[in-house]
C-alpha cells in the first residue's frame, strides 16, 4: 500500500500521526492506530497532510527507526491553528470566485503592524472583510510559515525554508471547494515588510476541451480551428497576467484534430491544471531553472525542448518565451517542421515580433516572419463580466442617483461618436445594492476580449522589412463590419471589448481604464 499514512515520534513513546485526506478515512488508518496502541506508544494528535508529504514523513521515519535516532526535527510539521485559517482563507476565496489572495504585512509600527488581505475578484483586488486589521499580522504570519513549510508541494519550493528576507515561491496542492487545486505561491520582500500572493486557479475549468466555452466570438473561433488543423508552425498567445493564456492554448491543444493519434507533450513552470488521461505528457521544469545554463548549454528548459524533438514529438507547448535559449530551442522545433504553442506576456499581438526579434530574445525576422514559422498569434485581456439583474442603461443613471464625472462623460461621448454605439443598449454597474445574483458587487464574472491574427504574405513581408506599424494597420484595415457586429475580422482585442460594451456584457467604464476611449486611434475603414 502507498504512504497515505505515517507515525512521527515526537519524544519517547509519544508519535503524531500524520494522514492524507483519503487516508484519514482508510480501514487501515484505524488498524495502524490499533498496533500502536499494541506497542504503548501514546497518539498525541493527528494532522492532515498533502499525499507527498506524508510520503515524505513515512521514509524519514523508516530512515530513522534503521539509525535507531528519532525523526522528530526532520521536517516540519502543521501548526492546527495556522492550517485551519489558511483552509478557511482559501475555501472563502474560492466561494467568493477569488482568482488570488493578497496578504501584505507591514512592520513599520512594530507594536501595531499594519495588514491589508484581498480577493481578486472578477479583476479587481477587494478587502477580505474581517482579516484586515493588526490583530491579524501573527495569525497571518504562522499561516505563512505553514504555506511554504508542511503544506508546499514536494520538490516545488525556491528555497529550504521560509524566510521574510528574500522572495520565495511554491506550489499548494489541496481540496478546495471540492476540487483538488495546484496553487502559486509567491512571496515578496518590501518596505518595512511582506507581500503574499496565493494565485488560485479554476482547475474544473481546465478539464474542459471545449474551445467555445472561452467566449471567442464566431470568427475567431473559425480561425482557431483552422490553424489547430494546421501540422506545423508557432501559435503565440500573448496577454499581461492572468488573463487566460495557459487556458486558452491548452484549450486550443487539445482541439487538435486526432489529438489520440499524435504525442503531445508540455513543458511547464509550474504544471497548470488538470488534463486527464493521456492525452498530454506533462513536464514539470522547476522555476528558476531557465537562464542558469549560459553559454554551456546547460539550460534545462530548452534542453528539454530538444529532447523532445528526438523523442518522435508531434505537438508541443510550453511556458513563456523569456530569454534567448530558450528561443533558440523553441525555433528549432519549429524549423524542424513541428506545431508549437508558447505565451508571451505582451499587451498586443503586433507587440510579438518586435518582441521575438529585439535583443533580449534574438530571433531574427527572417526567421520568424514567415509562414512556415508563424501560424497564429493570439492576445487576449479578460474584462469584467455586468451582472445582468442589477445594471442599467447610461440614459437610467440620474434615476439611480447616479451622476457622471468629466471624464466618463468624455467616454460615453466617444463611444457614440467614434464608435457609433447607441447607449440604450449599453449598460453600467451598481455596486453595493441588494443583488443576490452579484452580491453586491456589479459583476458576475470575468469575459474574453480578443484579437486572433493570422498572417498573410503581406504582413511577412511589412514585418521583415521591420515595417510593423504598417503591418498593423494593413491587418487593421480588414475589418468588414461596424463595432456593434460580432464579426471581429480585423478587429483588435480593444475593439472587441467596444462590441461587449455595446451589447451590454461588460461596462464602458472598465473598458476606459484600460485605454481611455477617447484617446484610441480608430482606422477608417470604407464607409464603416
Amino acid at each position: 500500500m502507498q504512504s497515505r499514512m505515517a507515525l512521527l515520534e515526537i519524544e519517547l513513546n509519544h508519535v503524531i500521526a500524520v494522514v492524507d485526506e483519503e487516508g484519514l478515512d482508510h480501514p487501515e488508518f484505524d488498524n495502524l492506530l490499533a498496533r500502536a496502541r499494541g506497542f504503548g506508544l501514546s497518539l498525541q494528535d493527528t494532522i492532515e497532510l498533502p499525499y507527498s508529504r506524508v510520503q515524505q514523513l513515512a521514509q524519514c521515519e523508516l530512515a530513522a527507526a534503521e539509525e535507531g535516532r528519532s525523526a522528530k526535527s526532520s521536517l516540519p510539521l502543521v501548526d492546527n491553528h495556522a492550517d485551519k485559517m489558511l483552509k478557511e482563507l482559501l475555501e472563502y476565496a474560492v466561494k467568493e470566485r477569488a482568482t488570488d489572495v493578497h496578504i501584505k504585512i507591514l512592520d513599520d509600527n512594530q507594536e501595531h503592524p499594519s495588514v491589508k488581505v484581498q480577493l481578486r475578484i472578477d479583476g479587481r483586488l477587494r478587502p477580505h472583510p474581517y482579516l484586515s486589521n493588526a490583530g491579524s499580522a501573527a495569525p497571518l504570519r504562522k499561516m505563512i510559515q505553514v504555506v511554504y513549510g508542511a503544506r508546499i508541494d514536494a520538490g516545488s519550493n525556491s528555497e529550504s525554508g521560509h524566510s521574510d528576507a528574500i522572495n520565495q515561491y511554491a506550489t499548494i496542492t489541496l481540496v478546495l471547494g471540492g476540487t483538488t487545486r495546484t496553487l502559486r505561491y509567491q512571496s515578496f520582500k518590501i518596505q518595512h515588510g511582506n507581500r503574499y500572493v496565493i494565485r488560485i486557479p479554476d482547475e474544473r475549468e481546465s478539464e474542459s476541451t471545449d474551445l467555445a466555452s472561452l467566449h471567442y466570438m464566431p470568427t475567431q473561433l473559425g480561425l482557431l480551428r483552422k490553424v489547430a488543423r494546421q501540422k506545423y508552425g508557432a501559435v503565440l498567445f500573448c496577454g499581461t497576467v492572468n488573463t487566460g493564456k495557459t487556458t486558452s492554448m491548452q484549450r486550443m491543444v487539445l482541439n487538435t484534430p486526432h489529438a489520440e493519434e499524435l504525442h503531445i507533450a508540455s513543458l511547464e513552470d509550474p504544471i497548470e491544471g488538470h488534463i486527464m488521461g493521456h492525452k498530454v505528457s506533462r513536464i514539470a521544469i522547476q522555476r528558476g531553472a531557465e537562464g542558469k545554463g549560459g553559454k554551456d548549454g546547460n539550460n534545462p528548459f530548452a534542453r528539454t525542448v530538444r529532447d523532445l524533438l528526438r523523442g518522435d514529438i508531434d505537438v508541443f507547448y510550453m511556458g513563456e518565451i523569456r530569454d534567448r535559449e530558450t528561443a533558440s530551442a523553441f525555433e528549432a522545433a519549429i524549423q524542424t517542421g513541428h506545431k508549437g504553442y508558447a505565451t508571451l506576456h505582451l499587451g498586443s499581438a503586433f507587440s510579438a515580433i518586435p518582441r521575438l526579434s529585439g535583443r533580449e530574445i534574438g530571433i531574427s525576422r527572417e526567421s520568424v516572419a514567415t509562414e512556415d514559422f508563424l501560424a497564429a498569434i493570439i492576445s487576449q485581456r479578460l474584462m469584467p463580466r455586468l451582472c445582468s439583474k442589477c445594471s442599467i442603461s447610461p440614459l437610467e443613471a440620474t434615476n439611480f442617483g447616479i451622476s457622471f464625472d468629466q471624464e466618463q462623460k468624455e467616454a460615453l461621448a466617444a463611444l457614440q461618436q467614434k464608435f457609433k454605439i447607441k447607449l440604450d443598449t449599453v449598460r453600467i454597474r451598481r455596486t453595493g445594492v441588494d443583488c443576490q445574483h452579484c452580491k453586491g458587487t456589479g459583476t458576475v464574472d470575468r469575459i474574453l476580449i480578443a484579437e486572433v491574427v493570422v498572417p498573410d504574405a503581406h504582413m511577412f513581408k511589412l514585418w521583415r522589412e521591420g515595417r510593423d506599424a504598417d503591418a498593423k494597420e494593413y491587418w487593421r484595415k480588414t475589418r468588414k463590419t461596424p463595432f456593434d457586429d460580432p464579426d471581429c475580422s480585423g478587429k483588435t482585442a480593444y475593439e472587441h471589448g467596444i462590441y461587449r460594451v455595446s451589447v451590454g456584457e461588460i461596462d464602458p467604464f472598465d473598458l476606459d481604464a484600460v485605454i481611455p476611449l477617447s484617446f484610441y486611434d480608430v482606422v477608417p475603414v470604407g464607409d464603416l
